[in-house]
């Protein structure tokens, strides 16, 4: 019998090291940017809420698996077409115009392949509604034509096909005024190594 034993040099395994990583942080790279990307949709679609309602709607729905979640401060929504049902029942009867939204940050988890967005949303109200008095701390009914400013969080997680499977947003209804600074440290985003790579 014969045994054949491959001896590696370090200077060779080094290069391995090297042409493995590069491989990963390219797909890495690839896969943090079409999930920036969809991100950047559901922006766009939010931002035409106040001139073009059906646009919208299809804007927002489109990334979805037909099996997708939306979860909201009022409960989970199964399932595409219900996702562009509860999506159209606002965006059709908001209650408020001149919705803006602006992401300030990205955050990009390639193992678990989900993004988190760090945002604010503006809107201007068209009823009387109640938010929290920054003087007093009390919850007052402010007036129509309102404009408000929101600290908004959102957690996307999508599937190999890069289909949105889970959408959560944080924030609280009753903020008037955003607290959003970027008085912090820049966040690290070191390369992620996967047992694979998506295409």
């Amino acid at each position: 019998m014969t045994i054949a034993i491959l001896v590696i040099t370090g200077s060779e395994l080094s290069q391995l090291n090297t042409i493995q990583n590069n491989q990963c942080c390219s797909c890495y790279d690839r896969n943090r940017q079409k999930a920036i990307s969809i991100g950047a949709q559901i922006t766009t679609a939010l931002n035409l809420l106040s001139t073009d309602p059906t646009s919208s709607t299809a804007l927002f729905t489109a990334p979805f698996a037909p099996d997708g979640v939306w979860s909201t401060t009022v409960g989970n929504v199964f399932g595409k077409s219900n996702v562009m049902a509860f999506y159209a029942s606002y965006a059709f009867n908001p209650g408020e115009t001149n919705q803006t939204i602006v992401t300030h940050q990205n955050y990009w988890d390639g193992k678990t392949s989900t993004l988190s967005l760090q945002r604010n949303w503006t809107a201007t109200i068209t009823a009387p509604r109640q938010f929290t008095n920054l003087t007093n701390n009390t919850i007052d009914f402010y007036p129509v034509n309102f404009t408000y400013t929101q600290d908004d969080f959102v957690i996307i997680r999508f599937n190999c096909l890069f289909e949105i499977v889970y959408y959560r947003e944080y924030f609280d209804s009753v903020q008037a005024v955003s607290f959003y600074t970027e008085d912090y440290e820049t966040p690290c985003l070191p390369c992620y190594f996967p047992l694979y790579c998506l295409s």
